[in-house]
């Protein structure tokens, strides 16, 4: 998967990140630690692979709005901040 991202990104057409969100797991029912996590995953993942174009997650902010739309808000502001799809 890896190595389809870095495919992807090297012929500039789209923006891709791949992000391992096993450790999500480990949270079982509860909802709020795996929604950190995953919010954790994807901000770590878009610094070391888009750097200039990184987002900078809240993570307060986006929980705030309850850990259920935690993850789906990181990804809106993601495809928000990268020009390509």
């Amino acid at each position: 998967m890896r190595a389809l991202c870095k495919y992807l990104n090297a012929k500039g057409d789209y923006a891709s990140l791949y992000t391992n969100i096993e450790a999500a797991q480990a949270a079982r029912n509860n909802i709020a630690g795996a929604a950190q996590v995953l919010v954790g995953q994807l901000a770590t993942q878009s610094m070391l692979v888009f750097r200039e174009n990184a987002i900078d997650l809240n993570r307060e902010a986006l929980m705030a709005k309850g850990a259920y739309e935690a993850f789906t808000n990181a990804l809106r502001l993601l495809s928000e901040t990268l020009a390509k799809p």
